[in-house]
């Protein structure tokens, strides 16, 4: 029993030792480099057509692994979060979410400062689910608008070095938010943007909002990209949870998407 206990624990060692981590930033500020590479990958994507709407209403159909669910309960919610329609106003931090899902309609309201989550009507007080909501309506934002995010949360950025993903050739930037994803008091992302188009192709982590998530590390690829009306939008998502161990986590599709310039009534 006792050697038993003890490959475990080894075992168990050697799996964290191989996960994904994200560093710390190594100045307060940002340097020049990744300011740069940041900027650019966000006029690539659209930013001053971003900042011609006064909204963005999309729909997103998902499906979720068979084990992460049974982990982590309240974040994925999967007797609601199927489907959902999503509307996000640009340059400010409102949005709402409806959900769709075997038990039935949840629907997430968030304004600066508070967060309200329906079930099928009925409002909870539940912290956990709270957090949880405040958390994925960050992510989301984050996920569709890109650089664009980062930019308008005023986040540090350092140049980190490059990585192939999907084959892509990318540039690595840290960021760090000071106010983090949620209500995370600060979250930490890594920016994977690629060499030739200057698009972001993934983003990597820290999962802080939630008191059963701290200390978890996210991989997000953003794939299948269009571009409409001058906007770059991903149009399929895959997550894994990196850390604390590898494992595929969810796949969802943008599959609907309209724009509200602003003035339009």
């Amino acid at each position: 029993m006792v050697v038993c206990r003890f490959f475990l624990m080894l075992a168990f060692a050697l799996l964290l030792a191989c996960c994904a981590t994200i560093p710390q930033p190594t100045a307060s500020g940002s340097d020049e480099r990744a300011t740069a590479i940041l900027r650019a990958s966000a006029d690539a994507q659209g930013i001053t057509a971003l900042h011609r709407l006064a909204d963005i209403h999309v729909h997103f159909h998902g499906s979720w692994s068979s084990l992460v669910p049974r982990i982590q309960p309240v974040l994925c919610d999967i007797r609601f979060r199927g489907d959902s329609d999503e509307d996000y106003l640009i340059n400010q931090p409102v949005a709402t979410q409806t959900h769709t899902g075997p038990g039935g309609t949840k629907t997430v309201l968030k304004n600066p400062g508070e967060i309200h989550v329906l079930y099928n009507g009925v409002e909870s007080n539940d912290p956990d689910v709270k957090d949880a909501a405040a958390l994925v309506v960050d992510d989301y934002r984050m996920f569709l608008l890109g650089p664009a995010f980062f930019i308008e949360r005023s986040a540090s950025v350092q140049y980190l070095g490059t990585e192939s993903i999907d084959g892509i050739l990318c540039d690595n930037l840290l960021t760090k938010l000071k106010h983090g994803l949620g209500n995370s008091p600060a979250d930490r992302v890594i920016l994977s943007i690629d060499q030739k188009q200057h698009w972001l192709r993934r983003v990597r982590l820290t999962v802080d909002g939630l008191s059963t998530t701290k200390g978890a590390v996210a991989d997000i690829f953003l794939q299948d990209q269009i571009r409409i009306n001058g906007i770059v939008f991903p149009t399929r998502f895959y997550e894994e949870l990196k850390n604390p161990f590898d494992v595929s986590v969810h796949h969802w599709r943008l599959t609907g998407i309209d724009m509200n310039p602003a003035g339009r009534k």
